[in-house]
């Protein structure tokens, strides 16, 4: 989170201000229909541990990691976000974020979007992707790649049966010729 200072500068809002931005927002989650957070990696454990709550009416997320992250790991969503009760997001757009899918179902999802820094993402965590997105009938990548070697590059295979659009931006080819294969 930011603020914006009296003589109209930018700056990265203290944590004591981010503490009370997410106090607000997860006092409401349980009415809230849209929701997006954008934030950097010294916020983002106060940011997710004020969305532990559910948030029945949530049909639009996104979630914006600022800042290049081409070195690092992918910072992946909590399991516990929103206590696993969301079952109304259709609209899902991570930035320099990856979706965790423990125990979480996604069948309603409609719309995934996920922009990386060129990290390397496991087949896995692909696969286990597609898997809870059933109804998935849009996904936009970009800008992240396959691990090449992968063992279970040959043997996993994803149903989305709704995929009728799929947008693959700045993939590694690896991860481009993987994803128009299935």
């Amino acid at each position: 989170f930011s603020t914006i200072t009296r003589d109209g500068t930018l700056r990265s809002c203290t944590n004591a201000e981010c503490q009370r931005i997410v106090t607000a927002i997860s006092g409401h989650l349980h009415h809230i229909h849209i929701l997006d957070l954008s934030f950097n990696d010294r916020q983002a454990g106060i940011i997710f541990s004020g969305l532990i709550d559910k948030a029945p009416h949530l049909e639009r997320l996104g979630i914006y990691l600022e800042g290049e992250h081409p070195n690092a790991e992918w910072i992946v969503t909590p399991h516990r976000i929103f206590s696993h009760q969301a079952p109304q997001i259709k609209h899902l757009q991570l930035e320099n974020m990856f979706p965790s899918f423990h125990g979480v179902m996604f069948g309603d999802l409609q719309e995934l979007s996920i922009t990386g820094s060129g990290i390397c993402v496991p087949i896995g965590s692909v696969s286990a992707m597609f898997a809870a997105c059933p109804g998935l009938r849009s996904v936009s990548l970009r800008h992240f790649a396959i691990a090449e070697r992968d063992p279970e590059m040959n043997t996993v295979k994803w149903q989305t049966p709704q995929l009728q659009h799929h947008a693959l931006y700045h993939l590694s080819q690896h991860a481009t010729l993987y994803m128009l294969s299935h």
